[in-house]
């Protein structure tokens, strides 16, 4: 995969900004790759022009951050690798789905509808916030306890410290109510056609020491995606939290990413070259000695 032939655009989640994805985005461009991280729309610039913004990011919600990445994408002229982390992993899957993307990696993605299960930290974790009806329409802070024991519960107090102040911004609550009853919405914009068998291939990553979207959940999300003829691969990366994208060792996970991308565009060539119809397993070469 010739660095100079894609682009990677990389998309963060709820409570964080684009800066959470700064190591994956330094990491791929000392490798010669174009990489765009763009903020969610209404987002500042800086995580502190964010927390400036509560009330313009207030009435966010998910059709508006997809339609902003469509517009994003619909500018680009080279094929697109996508990955997102956390929320962002789920917007991948909808891009993938809406036929956006040559490839996707969604890491620590909550899960789309169809996929009934709800982890008694997720419910702690959202229910101040779903408990109040009049909060859609706001915007939700996080505070640094809770990030420390669900979303970086893999550091020391004084990385988790660090990564709190740098990465995190209050969210729209809208996203958490769109996500939190999407099983029960017709037409959610979070839907997504499991069995789409026109998809690009999809690498769906975890943590195994995730609090927050357990590989349990992944598993299941795996599962959903079982009637697609689509490539659907699953990495588990041991000892690892919800912020296995800035934690320590995230260089393994963002050279796993990449080296996944690398097998699956090859594969699609050999595809092309040989108009063969199966798909086979391929082990992610290592992608450190570029």
């Amino acid at each position: 995969m010739s660095p100079t032939a894609y682009t990677i655009v990389l998309i963060h989640g709820l409570w964080l900004s684009s800066q959470s994805l700064e190591r994956f985005a330094e990491y791929y461009r000392s490798r010669g790759y174009n990489v765009l991280v763009p903020e969610w729309p209404r987002f500042g610039e800086t995580v502190g022009q964010t927390c400036q913004r509560g009330r313009s990011i207030a009435e966010l919600g998910t059709a508006e951050i997809f339609e902003h990445y469509e517009r994003l994408l619909e500018k680009l002229d080279t094929p697109v690798l996508l990955i997102g982390h956390s929320f962002g992993g789920l917007l991948v899957q909808l891009l993938l789905d809406r036929g956006w993307g040559s490839a996707g990696v969604a890491i620590a993605a909550p899960a789309a509808p169809g996929v009934w299960r709800y982890t008694f930290v997720q419910l702690r974790m959202i229910a101040p916030v779903l408990l109040n009806p009049f909060n859609d329409g706001r915007s939700v802070s996080l505070s640094s306890n809770r990030f420390r024991s669900v979303v970086a519960n893999a550091v020391d107090d004084d990385e988790a410290a660090e990564l709190f102040d740098r990465y995190v911004v209050p969210a729209p609550a809208r996203v958490l109510f769109e996500l939190a009853f999407s099983n029960l919405t017709p037409r959610s914009p979070l839907y997504v056609n499991y069995c789409n068998h026109k998809r690009a291939p999809l690498l769906l990553v975890s943590g195994s020491d995730d609090h927050l979207v357990p590989n349990t959940i992944t598993r299941r999300v795996l599962h959903r995606h079982a009637c697609s003829n689509s490539v659907t691969d699953f990495k588990e990366f041991s000892g690892r939290s919800h912020l296995l994208i800035a934690e320590r060792g995230w260089e393994e996970v963002a050279s796993y990413t990449l080296a996944w991308a690398f097998s699956q565009t090859k594969r699609r060539n050999d595809y092309r070259l040989s108009d063969s119809n199966q798909h086979s397993p391929a082990t992610p070469p290592s992608h450190d000695s570029e």
